[in-house]
């Protein structure tokens, strides 16, 4: 399909994210839209953008009612007289729960709209795709639909199930020669307002824009690529650096990527963090004390979003995006990092990327261990002088430095407020 010019293209969940990206972009294609969301303020500020009302069919309803979609589809065969392409994009998660607490009500209610509402819209509108000489189903899964993530078992089901009926619908389709080309679509994380709409979440928007900061793509970029694989006739696409990190590495090892999966649940969200970010901080480092972390997954989240907090039967952790003149750490510029970290069994430095990973030699962690650190014998840390501790380089321009004390001393636990930490200094390359 290489011109979408007066395509009839059909988007659920068109209010936000992804959806509302493809619909602007599909709109400036040429496309004729018809568009659907369950929050009619939301369709409407999508429609305003747009500006042409008069030109695009809208409805609004709940994707995961069977006689509602049915309906919609046949509005829209009688406005616009046929049907060329179905992007089923609606989609919820119920925030971070184990599988084991996730209510039978929160699996029907994700499962609904995610999984039978991807359904209903594909077979709603398959007699009328088939009709064309060539047409197209894009279905939105996720990276979650490749691997499974801890904590968020539902959307996982949900994603998978997407995953399979669209692989299999796929392959019918090509087989019997409909011309009708079916894509998956995987994203990583996305800025999208996914979180947002967890019902019952009671994060502040500050928490909810630091969270949007560390989701490495835009709505944007993958609604491109999506126009792209629909151009292409692509029958799966993964879009993202974490969700391709992720993806390659679930065909290498399974357990490997379940690890790393968990480290990377980013839905995992405890309510200490809610009340308690930032709580002490130290000169240009940052320390949350009241944080509880039970276990590795919950560690994970906090590094992503930038707060690092005090476990006292392993470690404390502290964090700095900024020098000690409270610049903003970038691969533009070597730093000196001088001073006796808090006593301790022993410690070390880690340096993280943006976007969390940070590659050296296809490693993605790089840590400093150098127990004997004094302020005559200063760590030195560099973007351009490879036999040393590296730096950032390439896309990785900004990132922070983590200090961690395992098993501190008491005092060390007393005293937070006044701690003298290490300094950090800019260096002029």
């Amino acid at each position: 399909m290489k011109n979408l010019k007066n395509k009839v293209v059909v988007i659920t969940g068109a209010g936000s994210g992804i959806g509302r990206s493809l619909a602007i972009k599909m709109y400036k294609h040429g496309a004729k839209l018809a568009l659907n969301d369950f929050n009619k303020q939301s369709l409407d500020e999508t429609l305003s953008i747009i500006g042409n009302i008069n030109e695009i069919y809208v409805e609004v309803f709940d994707v995961s009612k069977k006689e509602e979609f049915y309906q919609f589809s046949k509005n829209v065969v009688s406005h616009f007289k046929k049907v060329d392409v179905v992007i089923n994009n609606a989609g919820i998660t119920n925030g971070s729960i184990t599988a084991v607490d996730t209510t039978i009500e929160s699996y029907e209610k994700v499962l609904g709209v995610n999984l039978w509402g991807m359904i209903y819209g594909t077979l709603a509108f398959m007699p009328e795709l088939r009709k064309q000489n060539e047409s197209s189903v894009v279905n939105i899964s996720s990276i979650w639909g490749l691997l499974g993530s801890p904590y968020q078992s539902a959307y996982s089901t949900s994603k998978f199930g997407i995953r399979g009926f669209t692989e299999a619908l796929a392959a019918e389709e090509l087989c019997n020669n409909t011309g009708v080309a079916v894509t998956s679509v995987h994203p990583g994380g996305v800025k999208t307002n996914i979180v947002r709409n967890i019902e019952g979440q009671n994060l502040t928007e500050l928490q909810l824009k630091k969270l949007d900061a560390h989701f490495p793509t835009t709505a944007d970029k993958t609604a491109d690529k999506i126009i792209y694989a629909i151009k292409k006739k692509k029958s799966r696409i993964v879009i993202g650096p974490d969700a391709k990190f992720m993806y390659r590495l679930s065909r290498f090892s399974h357990r490997i990527t379940m690890i790393i999966g968990g480290y990377t649940a980013i839905l995992n969200i405890n309510s200490s963090t809610q009340n308690n970010e930032f709580s002490i901080k130290n000169g240009n480092w940052k320390v949350n004390p009241n944080m509880d972390l039970k276990d590795s997954y919950q560690r994970a989240y906090i590094s992503r979003i930038g707060v690092f907090a005090l476990d006292d039967k392993e470690a404390l952790y502290f964090l700095s995006s900024k020098d000690s003149d409270g610049n903003p750490l970038t691969s533009d510029f070597d730093y000196q990092i001088s001073g006796t970290p808090p006593k301790g069994r022993y410690w070390s430095y880690t340096l993280y990327g943006e976007d969390y990973f940070l590659v050296k030699n296809d490693a993605n962690i790089y840590t400093i261990n150098k127990e004997n650190l004094t302020k005559d014998k200063p760590i030195l840390v560099s973007s351009s002088k490879k036999d040393i501790n590296w730096l950032p380089s390439g896309n990785e321009t900004k990132f922070h430095i983590t200090l961690r004390v395992y098993n501190p001393d008491e005092s060390v636990y007393k005293n937070l407020e006044s701690l003298e930490l290490p300094i950090i200094k800019k260096i002029e390359k």
